[in-house]
């Protein structure tokens, strides 16, 4: 839905609909491009999950949403959505055919990636064949805008003052003071924890999203009914922390919804491996484990 109202507000196809809109971008249902994009990574991740499982054709109706998301992603003119979705993408991939079981499924993944590939360079290429999308599509394509390099408000020159005023006060000025204090995003969220709450508060940060990623990838490694799902929000989180570099997303709501995805789903493959020895004691086992009933278990 979020994804239709984009489309439809970049368009005009409904009366009203540029309220969908700013500055020319899809927002959908965000009040800002560059937020309604990166949300759309994990919607698109999981259909070509989908896809890749699909066992009969009838399954294909899924292209059409896909699409969607695609081009709706593409309309936001976001840059760091662009790059968050190509590198997840290719980490997506390599971990579902890392967890393959078998060379029927290994090549079943392969044919479906290819066709969820054609499909978004389809998209793709039917948008830019508009002028609109195409014009601003060349403008906003540039590794560099004019407010990446400005140098008194640019994104680059808040990084680095960001990153001196840490270095002044290691014990952080509190909560957003840094934007009012000097009127500039600091466009990176590690440096925008670390001069909100000094060290202390940047190092547990970091070191949080740093035991996120192992911790997932190692559950991953693990077969389970969750690691499909895992692997989805997995490659999306880890997109997401890339493109924390350039833009903060500490006030990014689906951003905590992917980390409470991907934690609640490696804890459950980690509590599977661990319930026999953590629930039941020794004596408890043997006793299950010498009736009929507790012949399930003892297999």
């Amino acid at each position: 839905m979020a994804a239709a109202t984009g489309v439809v507000g970049y368009f005009g196809l409904l009366p009203g609909a540029e309220m969908f809109t700013e500055f020319g971008r899809a927002t959908g249902t965000f009040n800002d491009p560059n937020v309604f994009g990166p949300f759309l990574v994990a919607p698109i991740l999981f259909l070509g999950l989908k896809l890749s499982r699909a066992s009969s054709l009838r399954s294909l109706w899924m292209i059409a949403p896909f699409g969607l998301l695609v081009l709706a992603l593409l309309l936001s003119f976001s840059r760091g959505a662009w790059g968050n979705l190509l590198f997840s993408g290719a980490l997506f991939f390599v971990l579902t055919l890392a967890t393959s079981t078998s060379a029927r499924q290994t090549m079943r993944l392969i044919g479906f990636g290819i066709l969820v590939a054609l499909v978004g360079i389809g998209v793709i290429g039917v948008a830019l064949s508009n002028p609109k999308v195409s014009s601003l599509f060349e403008e906003r394509a540039s590794l560099t805008q004019s407010y990446d390099i400005d140098p008194e408000h640019g994104r680059f020159e808040g990084q680095a003052r960001a990153f001196r005023a840490v270095l002044e006060r290691p014990l952080g000025l509190g909560p957003s003071q840094w934007a009012v204090i000097n009127n500039l995003d600091t466009h990176n969220v590690y440096l925008h924890v670390l001069v909100a709450g000094g060290f202390l508060s940047g190092l547990a940060f970091i070191a949080f999203l740093l035991m996120t990623l192992v911790r997932g990838w190692r559950a991953i490694g693990r077969s389970g009914p969750e690691t499909g799902l895992l692997i989805v929000v997995y490659a999306a989180f880890a997109g997401h922390l890339g493109e924390a570099v350039i833009i903060d997303i500490d006030n990014w709501r689906h951003f905590y919804l992917l980390t409470g995805l991907l934690w609640g789903a490696l804890l459950a493959i980690e509590a599977r491996g661990r319930a026999p020895r953590a629930i039941l004691l020794p004596r408890a086992r043997a006793a299950i484990a010498g009736t009929p009933e507790g012949a399930g278990f003892r297999a």
